[in-house]
């Protein structure tokens, strides 16, 4: 099915697979399956829950993100705070007193392959592994 699906989107002019799988300790098949395509991991997603801090929401100095709700499909109970920018470690408090001050549950980053600087960072204050994002070029995907 993936592969039809990679197939279908290179004829649609497609450029990159992109499949979102569990953590290791998750879905060691489905993980290994994905390697045998040739996707790799190329962006994290940590999460960490935020105690709501009411106040007066500060600037986003550092980062970009946006509050609001999770996916139907994953309700942690509130609004969560997605980064969508993260100019490096030293901006996650920051992050952290925004979407605590805006009402956010959950703070979420997502983090590009390579930035051991924030992800070491991101241990330390307590964030856990949500979920591995794997891509591949669409025509290497589709052509197997």
């Amino acid at each position: 099915m993936l592969r039809e699906a990679a197939r279908l989107a290179h004829a649609a002019g497609a450029r990159t697979a992109v499949v979102v799988a569990g953590r290791q300790e998750i879905d060691p098949p489905k993980r290994a399956f994905l390697h045998g395509l040739g996707l790799t991991v190329a962006a994290e997603w940590w999460v960490r829950p935020l105690d709501a801090a009411p106040g007066d929401v500060p600037d986003q100095d550092g980062f970009e993100a946006i509050v609001g709700p999770a996916p139907p499909v994953y309700d942690p109970g509130g609004p969560v705070c997605l980064a969508a920018r993260l100019d490096g470690p030293d901006a996650l408090p920051h992050l952290e007193r925004y979407g605590a001050a805006a009402r956010a549950v959950l703070a979420i980053v997502p983090l590009a392959t390579g930035r051991e600087d924030v992800r070491a960072v991101l241990v330390a204050r307590g964030y856990t592994l949500a979920s591995e994002w794997y891509a591949a070029p669409i025509e290497t995907l589709a052509a197997k």
